[in-house]
């Protein structure tokens, strides 16, 4: 079974998500997509439902660039 894992950075600027697998106790990057952040002000959340877009384009990106969902 593979051990996928996935970090998210949610930024003022942009928003960044690494998909990374563990092989042999070792991190192997699988993905690294980095977006324009939308909805966010000063470390705050100001407009969910463009936040909630832009995380959903970064997903998006990151599952039709690795083929499997994250």
């Amino acid at each position: 079974m593979r051990k996928i894992i996935a970090s998210l950075d949610l930024g003022s600027n942009s928003i960044k998500l690494v998909v990374g697998e563990i092989q042999k106790n070792k991190l192997n990057i699988l993905a690294c997509i980095d977006i324009l952040s939308q909805g966010i002000k000063k470390g705050y959340i100001v407009n969910p439902e463009s936040a909630l877009l832009a995380l959903k384009d970064a997903f998006k990106k990151a599952e039709e660039m690795l083929g499997i969902p994250v």
